[in-house]
Order: structure tokens, then C-alpha cells, then sequence
């Protein structure tokens, strides 16, 4: 965020936004009718203060604010949610970050919903600056009129080359797929693997203008 997070703010506007959504004011009880089988109960009423959490943070004592959040998130990511109550819950950390006046991290169970969904529900909860009472408008990317295509020889000739690419890109991968399926080949080392007793951990990402196209076009389709 460019401002402080006043928790004060954020919690009205949750009652109007998330909790109308019956997935985040709902528990997941046993099913006595089946084995092992989880439902969904609805809570007719949300203690807000269990899901927005706002830490004592001593500022004075942390030398790296990046590094502090990175590690907050990645510890975030060990410890389950309680299935006490609906299982999301907002951190508001009033720190500044090399980008940032301060920083909200949303914590959400799988089973609530996928990554675009929540998107979604994101979006909808924010609004324009310009006119608060307007959702925000995602700039469109205009499509490429098949008339304004190059044509003639030139044009066929480009998309044969297109064509023989997308056959000889598509046989390369499926014969690596193969042979590294059978061990004839090595996984590509890349900075994202590590030994498998290597702890794993999350590190925050800001969400570009594109990541909002790319969650907008996906929806599309």
C-alpha cells in the first residue's frame, strides 16, 4: 500500500465484501453421514478481530523491512489456519518496505476458492480513486484485425514458418518429456529447485498491471 492501513478501515468494508461470500463465513465440520467427509456449515456470525491481525511490530529493531515481510509470509505458510473459524485471515503489517508504506498479506484455505476466483473477489472489493464508487476499469488489449494481416505470398509464407515452429518446438518438448521421464536426461537445474530437504518457502510478489490482464483474459476463457 502508498498509506498506512488503518484496521479500523478495513474491517467494515470486509462485512460487506468477503463475508457476503458464504465460503469465508462458513466452518467445515465433520459429515456423519459419510466417512471421513468434511461439509460446510454456515456462522451467522464473524468475530472479525480473529481475522484481521495486526502485529506489534518494533521497527527500531528491523534492519531489513523486505527480508522482515518475506519471512513473515514464509513462516505464515508453515502454520495451519484454525478450522475453529472461517479459514482466511488479513495480516496488516504498518511497515515500510523498499516499495511500499505498508503491506496486507491475505491468507486463505485452498478449499475457499482457486487463484482467480480470489482474484476476482479482490478486485471486486477494490475502487477508483478518481470516483470511489466505481469498481476498477482494466484497460483491454486491442485485438489484431485478421484484415490488417500481412497477406500474399509473404504473408502465407509466415504462417507455414509459424506452423513448422509451433510441429518442431512441440516434437522437441515431448521428446525431452520422454526422455527425462525414462532418465535418460537430467531435470534442468534452475534456481527454484533444491535438494528435497531444502525447507520451502513463499517470498512476496507485487501484482503488476499485467498479472491483472493475464487474471482478466484467463476468466475470458
Amino acid at each position: 500500500m502508498k498509506t498506512k492501513i488503518n484496521p479500523e478501515v478495513i474491517k467494515p468494508s470486509l462485512v460487506h465484501t468477503f463475508l457476503k461470500q458464504p465460503r469465508f463465513c462458513s466452518l467445515q465440520v465433520e459429515d456423519e453421514t459419510v466417512k471421513g467427509g468434511l461439509k460446510w456449515v454456515n456462522q451467522k456470525e464473524v468475530n472479525l478481530d480473529n481475522h484481521v491481525i495486526v502485529p506489534n511490530l518494533d521497527i527500531n529493531n528491523i534492519e531489513s523491512p523486505d527480508k522482515f515481510v518475506e519471512d513473515y509470509v514464509s513462516n505464515l505458510s508453515k502454520t495451519g489456519i484454525k478450522m475453529s473459524m472461517p479459514m482466511w485471515d488479513i495480516h496488516l503489517l504498518n511497515l515500510k518496505t523498499t516499495d511500499a508504506e505498508s503491506v496486507a498479506v491475505f491468507r486463505v484455505h485452498h478449499s475457499l476458492g482457486d487463484g482467480i476466483s480470489l482474484m476476482s473477489l479482490f478486485l471486486a472489493c477494490t475502487r477508483k480513486i478518481s470516483n470511489p464508487n466505481e469498481p476498477p476499469t482494466i484497460p483491454m488489449v486491442k485485438k489484431v484485425n485478421p484484415s490488417k494481416s500481412p497477406g500474399g505470398f509473404c504473408g502465407k509464407f509466415i504462417k507455414l514458418w509459424l506452423v513448422i515452429l509451433l510441429f518442431w518446438n512441440t516434437l522437441v518438448d515431448v521428446s525431452m518429456f520422454i526422455a527425462t521421464s525414462l532418465s535418460l536426461l537430467n531435470d534442468t537445474k534452475t534456481p527454484l529447485k533444491g535438494p528435497l530437504s531444502q525447507t520451502r518457502r513463499f517470498v512476496r510478489r507485487s501484482v503488476s498491471l499485467d498479472d491483472v490482464k493475464l487474471v482478466k483474459n484467463t476468466m475470458k476463457l
